[in-house]
């Protein structure tokens, strides 16, 4: 009985509240339209964002490189087991985002100055101080895009910039560039183990063992020739990133409804503030 007196007591005060609050309904109106329009002026001065979208796939989920094998297959030999490690996917996704790279790609593709407008002389073509450190470079980099991948080893890049032709160039780029970046990597390292190969089989003298370094140096060999050919290297583009023609930020009209709602919400804050005021 006391349950449904509190709940009709509580249904009364609310039509009282809203038949109260509907006498001020021009000045809530104006309220709410008023910061509606500041929200959306102010996004009108905010710099206008870009999404550019590239999928890639990898061409190639085995072992890290040659060279790793190579010398997991000499190890055998003695009888130490090494394990295979990372793949090259992972390898590349990891690289991907490292300072390293993301330092090497903008200073090869004139993006640093981009990032830093402040630090750049645009008269003079130079930096006013000193260039930005790699770590600045890699970390400022690393907020304009993203990856997410799906288990089916399909991943999508998303670059978000305030230059519509810059963020679908930069996206793709940034694919290839990888691509050079592990392919330079790898062929460096295969050098590197064919050379020790080479030196190992001047101070070998026992026959099987130099049989084992001529095939792995034979494979070592292939798996350079072939990264010298193989444009997609490690990832594979399935759909290049294209100039996005509408900004993503700002969203005009989501700031706008959030404006309002504030203006309504301060409207109904000033009323009750002045009811209580003058009420006293």
């Amino acid at each position: 009985m006391n349950d449904n007196i509190d709940s009709n007591e509580t249904v009364i005060n609310l039509i009282d509240e809203i038949k109260f609050l509907n006498k001020f309904r021009k000045l809530l109106i104006i309220s709410s339209i008023f910061f509606g329009v500041i929200a959306f002026v102010y996004g009108l001065t905010l710099p206008k964002e870009y999404v550019s979208k590239v999928t890639f796939i990898p061409t190639d989920t085995n072992s890290a490189s040659a060279s790793s094998s190579a010398l997991s297959g000499i190890a055998g030999l003695v009888g130490v087991t090494v394990s295979e490690g990372p793949t090259k996917k992972s390898i590349a996704l990891a690289v991907l985002k490292s300072n390293i790279f993301l330092e090497e790609f903008a200073d090869k593709n004139d993006i640093t100055r981009y990032l830093f407008p402040e630090a750049w002389d645009k008269k003079n073509r130079k930096w006013k101080t000193e260039k930005p450190s790699g770590d600045s470079i890699g970390s400022a980099l690393r907020d304009l895009f993203s990856v997410s991948g799906s288990q089916f080893d399909i991943y999508e890049l998303e670059f978000e910039w305030t230059d519509s032709l810059q963020t679908s160039s930069w996206s793709n780029l940034i694919i290839s560039e990888l691509n050079n970046h592990l392919r330079t990597q790898d062929i460096e390292e295969g050098q590197k183990t064919i050379s020790y190969l080479k030196n190992q089989l001047k101070i070998n003298d026992v026959k099987s063992i130099d049989n084992v370094f001529f095939q792995v140096m034979e494979e070592q060999i292939k798996s350079n020739m072939l990264s010298n050919v193989k444009d997609d290297y490690i990832f594979k583009i399935l759909d290049k990133a294209n100039p996005a023609g509408d900004p993503s930020k700002p969203k005009l009209l989501q700031m706008f409804f959030v404006g309002s709602i504030i203006g309504l919400f301060l409207g109904i804050f000033y009323i009750y503030i002045r009811h209580r005021f003058f009420k006293s």
